[in-house]
């Protein structure tokens, strides 16, 4: 196995008790590690300003180490065009000269995890060298490591946020004693020690923190130094064996800005990063994963991309605006139901590949338009659900082979054209919920065989006709949700000991009748969201049932704005939840709550596509990772759009 080379690092003694730094002579500076003033009257005006900052900071003499991963750099500069690692920006000097100081001022991000499974890396540095063929990067810069821990806890602190230093191709070096923590305001300076030279200083100065440290670095090898680029970079690093070594997967870290980003030529010209190019950053698969772009002359933006891939049409069916789409998935499965145009039910399928199969008609039978249909995957069978216009549910099974059997009436109980039907599986059964004419809750059952059991009422709740009852597998219970005529939510639920408990208010929330109440359930959690009636523009609303404490009275998630009665849809995925919905603008906001953080986070837009306000979205995850969004759009378009995690 090749064996990365060991760096040679110095370091420099602190100065004397009452070294004013901005009086020192340029010597004086780099005895201690300190660059000596540029040339050019911008920088040396930002250099003094900076100088004069650190009178009175903690001046420490790095204690460096190895790093244990050889993180955060590259491990070779074969591949630097195809930018699957950098995300900022790199200017070039003119032919025949070099870089002899690159300097980057930015505030260290926080960094969220898109997923629980594995670890996420983020690297924030300035460089010179690197970018061209041939040429090789010394880099300096803050990292950061994080995942789901035990407990739900992201893995973030001083173990896995430090500052670090590396000139490819030797291993990465991080410095123990310079501590950085999130929202600290970071000036790294990299100035080569002459022209043509194979040794390189490094400033190090936290200006939140009030402390400085710097160190000298060796160029691995023993090829002349190209100092022939100048970056300002975000970036996922590799990791793994130095022979072919993998990207790392990039963390969230939202939009990083090197508030200053200069450069300066060993003739004394002054390049900012706004001369030069940007750098976005692309997974295997071609997408943007981070985005560039140049705030200034001397300023350069780095924003994480929203992972969300659509909207994308699936193939030709016509529905009327405002249609619920039902969606049922199984493993990497995954079908539609919708009322079409003309009345029947409609289904298309994704199998993997790139192409959903055409809209078929389930049966000849006719609903309403907008009829929701409610489907469940029970393995390789599918269940419907919906109201009828004679006011009866029916349903209708495919068991496999060419054919749907069905629709078929389930009792005689009567409901509002329109009206919400929720089902659970449990095993082999199935249990289906509704609010009837009279307002009462009402629940049938099947447990095999060719008949139905039910209908049966739910306790002594009452509810406007047409209000939809949230039901939801809690381990072996069943929890149904739906807001009240007086405005409140109650749920009722049901255990194997003890049969229905009666329904019961959650919190002080109030809601507008008939608002529909989203639920999901993480483990023995379950989370419920509904469009509060503020005003015309309400927020999201968040209750929660923790094991440890019970429910958690109504509180807004987030400061995202809808319109009331707006149906939002939540999905878990292991320990993070994401919750969607059509905003007022008729834009469709997602908003994202992540194990280990303080609160929720967005809304931001999913884009590229518009709903009427009251679009129900209907939404399937598999392994936890992948998120499907579909929804009709004004046109009558079914339209997908997906969460695109690695």
């Amino acid at each position: 196995m090749q064996v990365r080379e060991v760096p040679q690092i110095a370091t420099f003694d602190v100065p004397p008790n009452g070294w004013i730094p901005a009086a020192a002579s340029d010597q004086d500076l780099m005895r201690y590690g300190f660059p000596k003033r540029p040339a050019d009257p911008r920088q040396r005006e930002r250099y003094d300003r900076l100088l004069a900052e650190l009178r009175g900071m903690k001046v420490v003499t790095a204690e460096v180490e190895l790093h244990p991963e050889g993180l955060p750099g590259r491990r070779s500069t074969l591949r630097f065009a195809d930018n699957a690692a950098w995300c900022g920006a790199v200017v070039s000097p003119p032919q025949g000269d070099s870089f002899d100081w690159v300097l980057g001022e930015w505030t260290v991000p926080h960094v969220g995890v898109p997923t629980d499974d594995q670890s996420y890396y983020c690297a924030s540095w300035v460089g010179i060298g690197g970018f061209h063929p041939g040429s090789d990067v010394c880099q300096a810069g803050i990292a950061s490591k994080s995942s789901v821990g035990s407990g739900g806890n992201i893995n973030a602190g001083p173990v896995d946020l430090y500052a670090w230093v590396e000139w490819v191709p030797a291993q990465s070096v991080t410095i123990s004693n310079f501590v950085v923590d999130v929202g600290d305001a970071i000036t790294i300076i990299v100035v080569p020690d002459g022209a043509a030279s194979t040794t390189a200083s490094v400033l190090y100065v936290n200006r939140t923190r009030s402390t400085v440290t710097s160190l000298a670095i060796g160029k691995p090898g023993s090829a002349m130094w190209r100092a022939d680029s100048a970056e300002w970079v975000v970036e996922r690093p590799e990791s793994g064996p130095s022979v072919n070594p993998s990207l790392t997967q990039l963390a969230d870290f939202g939009t990083l800005t090197f508030d200053v980003a200069d450069s300066g030529t060993h003739s004394g010209l002054a390049l900012g990063a706004g001369t030069g190019k940007t750098l976005n950053m692309f997974d295997d698969s071609g997408r943007i994963i981070a985005r560039a772009s140049l705030a200034g002359s001397t300023t350069v933006r780095c924003t994480y991309v929203n992972p969300w891939v659509g909207w994308s049409q699936i193939r030709s069916g016509l529905f009327s605006d405002l249609t619920p789409v039902g969606a049922a998935a199984d493993g990497s499965n995954i079908d539609l139901y919708a009322v079409g145009q003309d009345g029947p039910v409609y289904t298309s399928w994704w199998r993997g590949g790139p192409h959903w199969s055409n809209w078929i008609r389930v049966r000849p039978m006719t609903f309403p338009q907008r009829t929701p249909i409610t489907a469940l995957a029970r393995g390789s069978d599918r269940d419907l659900y919906a109201v009828h216009d004679d006011s009866r549910i029916y349903t209708a099974w495919w068991r496999g082979g060419p054919d749907w059997s069905g629709w078929a009436p389930i009792g005689h109980r009567q409901f509002s054209p329109g009206t919400h039907v929720s089902a659970v599986a449990r095993g082999g059964n199935i249990d289906l919920y509704a609010v009837a004419t009279d307002g009462r809750v009402y629940s049938a059952w099947w447990r095999g065989g060719p008949n139905w059991g039910g209908w049966a009422t739910i306790g002594s709740g009452l509810f406007s006709p047409s209000t939809p009852v949230t039901a939801v597998l809690r381990e072996d219970e069943i929890h149904l949700f739906a807001v009240g005529t007086d405005g409140s939510v109650y749920s009722a639920w049901w255990g194997q000991a003890g049969g229905w408990r009666d329904w019961h208010p959650i919190g002080l929330g109030t809601f507008t009748q008939t608002t529909p109440i989203a639920a999901a359930v993480r483990g023995k959690d379950i989370d419920l969201f509904g469009v509060g009636m503020d005003n015309t523009d309400s927020a999201v609303y968040w209750a929660g049932w923790r094991e440890d404490e019970g429910w958690r009275d109504w509180q807004p998630a987030g400061a995202g704005l809808f319109a009331q009665l707006t149906p939002l849809t939540a999905v878990a995925r292991g320990t993070n939840l994401d919750l969607f919905g059509v905003g007022t603008d008729g834009g469709l906001y997602t908003a994202w709550w992540r194990a280990g953080t303080v609160g929720w986070e967005g809304w931001n837009e999913v884009g590229g596509a518009q709903f009427t306000q009251g679009t129900h979205i209907a939404a399937v995850t598999h392994d936890d990772t992948d998120v499907d969004l579909f929804a009709v759009d004004p046109n009558g378009h079914a339209l997908t759009a997906w969460l695109n995690v690695p």
